[in-house]
């Protein structure tokens, strides 16, 4: 996130940040995912990223821009400890 934001990439003498994300060991879906949970929960929500390791990302994804502040270490809780299809059914239910 905060390269994206701070341009970093432009440092690094990259043409865009979509070329430097070419050139890193993880897909384009999966960098933009993090980026998506990072700045909805760390940045919005100002959740110590710490809080998010071991977390399942692409869970936290589904209901990033679902929820809201007050609602973000349930879901985080939720995320870690809820089988997959218990999560899901939880996740369905927001609006």
């Amino acid at each position: 996130y905060q390269g994206k934001v701070n341009n970093y990439w432009k440092e690094l003498k990259y043409k865009s940040f979509e070329q430097f994300l070419k050139d890193l060991p993880i897909r384009r879906t999966v960098a933009y995912r993090d980026i998506l949970v990072y700045k909805r929960f760390a940045a919005d929500f100002k959740i110590p990223k710490e809080e998010l390791y071991g977390v399942n990302l692409s869970r936290l994804e589904v209901i990033a821009n679902k929820i809201k502040k007050e609602e973000a270490g349930d879901w985080i809780k939720k995320a870690r400890e809820l089988s997959n299809v218990e999560y899901r059914l939880s996740a369905k239910n927001l609006k």
